[in-house]
């Protein structure tokens, strides 16, 4: 038998190795739930800061939108907020 037959056989080792490996993205982007961050960098994005008059309404005052870059040309930000 060959060493990688013997390791891949081996149900400890096996799950010892497999238990490295990530099973959920770094960073998804918010909108079409596509992976940006893998391990690398998989696709541009952009971290787009939440509005100040939304914060009070979120319980989180640091929460950012991710964005991949196919989503921000489709977006519309707001230009000015008047209050």
């Amino acid at each position: 038998m060959s060493y990688k037959s013997d390791v891949m056989n081996n149900n400890d080792l096996r799950s010892e190795i497999f238990s490295f490996l990530r099973k959920e993205p770094k960073l998804i982007c918010d909108f079409c739930k596509s992976i940006c961050i893998w391990d690398s960098k998989v696709k541009t994005y952009y971290e787009i800061p939440i509005l100040p008059y939304l914060q009070e309404k979120t319980d989180s005052f640091n929460y950012e939108y991710i964005m991949c870059i196919d989503c921000i040309s489709e977006y519309r930000f707001p230009v000015c907020i008047i209050t």
